[in-house]
């Protein structure tokens, strides 16, 4: 056993992957946790990450933004060695960069640098990706630039969808970390710059703003469905939608079909059926059956609007 005092460590993140991970520090007994900050939105992770920071005996930081001065001095007075930045869409800057000795390691939804910025699970599916991955990252004064430490790869199924993709990403986040922790708590932890093709993901750029297009391909019109749907959780990027008549309708399933049902259609606008179980269009290749319809607000409204 090393007489060595525990390595510390800081938290900045919210939610699930932030509550879990306090939970994994604390196994290990060269580690030990300082401090968490999380944003105080007041939502049902909020009670649980205060619960789970005194159940381990570490300063709880509620903050309306990471880089807030409050919450900067209050990270430093901790004196953490490293801290881990996990479910975390801030920007973290210069004076929150130069706390820790050891740096900070970001945890990313996505493979570097081909996937850097928002959304990335969305992205990733919409571009008709067969394979992803997670990166555990060191943090520079770039948007997820700095040196890769650890990736793991995950397999994009035929109905992933953006949901189901982000509880993946933050699964296998969670199951590498120990690997990580236990890679820094005996010094072997290294990292290596990215390198090859890089594209960045603004939290501005939209996938044509939604709107599907019946004259692309099926799979390119189920991909873009999948890789927009967030159900049961709110939809914070944008609705896939499609125009029927003067109006656009969200669209919240699409599957590719042999056959249209019987119902009356629109053949010059793509539309080749309507019935009680959603549309059937004509794509580019073939046909592909459009269901739960929202309106302009997201919620879910009848297949009789649609007929109108």
């Amino acid at each position: 056993m090393s007489d060595r005092p525990p390595k510390r460590i800081g938290i900045l993140g919210d939610g699930h992957m932030a509550t879990e991970e306090m939970k994994i520090v604390a196994e290990f007994s060269e580690l030990r946790l300082t401090s968490i900050a999380y944003h105080n939105n007041m939502d049902f992770w909020t009670s649980r990450l205060q619960s789970e920071a005194n159940k381990q005996r570490c300063e709880a930081l509620p903050t309306p933004h990471f880089s807030q001065r409050d919450t900067v001095d209050r990270l430093r007075a901790a004196e953490p060695d490293l801290i881990l930045s996990v479910n975390n869409s801030d920007i973290i800057r210069e004076d929150l960069l130069a706390i820790p000795a050891d740096g900070i390691i970001n945890f990313h939804n996505g493979p570097l640098p081909q996937y850097r910025g928002v959304n990335i699970p969305s992205w990733a599916i919409i571009n008709g990706e067969k394979m992803h991955s997670i990166s555990w990252h060191f943090v520079d004064d770039g948007v997820d630039t700095g040196p890769v430490a650890l990736t793991a790869p995950l397999r994009i199924e035929n109905d992933e969808t953006a949901i189901s993709l982000i509880a993946k990403c933050i699964q296998k986040g969670l199951e590498t970390l120990p690997t990580l922790l236990d890679l820094y708590s005996r010094n072997r932890l290294c990292a290596e710059p990215q390198h090859g093709h890089a594209h960045y993901y603004a939290m501005k750029d939209s996938p044509n703003d939604g709107r599907i297009d019946l004259s692309w391909s099926c799979s390119r019109i189920t991909s873009m469905v999948r890789g927009l749907t967030f159900r049961p959780y709110p939809n914070t990027f944008v609705y896939p939608k499609i125009a029927i008549g003067n109006r656009w309708f969200g669209v919240g399933h699409a599957e590719q079909v042999d056959a249209p049902s019987t119902g009356p259609g629109d053949q010059e606008n793509h539309i080749i059926a309507v019935d009680d179980n959603g549309l059937v269009a004509s794509a580019s290749d073939g046909l592909v059956r459009l269901s739960y319809f929202m309106d302009d607000m997201g919620d879910e409204i009848s297949i009789e609007e649609i007929r109108q």
